[in-house]
């Protein structure tokens, strides 16, 4: 590699990686923003924090990385004229093509990346964030249940209640988390007041076995009306 090309490789890198140190430091603010929410709302585990917000930076890549790119071989490029290097190298017969070499070698790699993160990283890191969470919410369940079991001294059978509302997995995607929580608010409060009552509400029981745990399903059918 000639002296000149190492030194414009080496110009472009540094700018480059400038670059993308301050968009990530600036990223990070509004990403670790919903974690936080998401951990204050009770959807996440507060110990999952920085293992989320590194499977984030994942998936924000392929944003990131272009952007970064392009900004910082724009500042090197015009450091270049501002301080007359690019006179200099035109005056040695060296013209603007020349640039195009030591410019390949940064772009290659981080197209590569970019598309690696797009095509693989980036579904992965989801797949791996949703499933963190999934496992950590059910120890969480399995927990709370234990504690339930064991403050409950009166040797009565526990029943686990499964309930599913229709269609709320579409509603919760289409009008926001938000939304689906005060859903599941009014819905939590229908239920309750149904249970107390004895009014011949409509409900059935299904038994089943799901592996060694005996376990039996509540279904309530009873309208609910949640206004909005």
């Amino acid at each position: 590699m000639l002296k000149l090309d190492r030194y414009l490789l080496g110009d472009f890198v540094q700018s480059f990686l400038a670059t993308l140190i301050v968009l990530l430091v600036v990223s990070v603010g509004g990403v670790l923003v919903d974690i936080l929410g998401n951990i204050a709302d009770g959807r996440l585990p507060a110990k999952l924090l920085f293992s989320q917000l590194g499977l984030q930076f994942i998936a924000y890549l392929p944003l990131i990385l272009p952007l970064a790119l392009m900004l910082g071989l724009l500042l090197a490029i015009a450091r270049l004229y501002r301080d007359s290097e690019m006179a200099v190298i035109t005056a040695i017969g060296v013209g603007p093509k020349r640039l195009l070499r030591p410019l390949l070698m940064l772009v290659v790699p981080v197209v590569a990346l970019v598309g690696a993160c797009s095509l693989w990283l980036g579904p992965w890191a989801g797949r791996v964030a949703e499933q963190m969470i999934i496992e950590a919410n059910r120890s969480v369940l399995m927990e709370r249940l234990a504690q339930c079991c064991l403050a409950d001294r009166s040797g009565a059978p526990h029943t686990l209640v499964v309930l599913n509302i229709d269609r709320f997995k579409l509603f919760n995607q289409s009008q926001g988390h938000l939304a689906g929580d005060r859903v599941l608010l009014a819905f939590a409060a229908k239920l309750r007041a149904a249970c107390n009552r004895h009014d011949g509400a409509d409900y059935q029981y299904d038994t089943n076995d799901a592996g060694f745990i005996p376990w039996q399903m509540l279904k309530f059918r009873f309208p609910v009306a949640i206004p909005f």
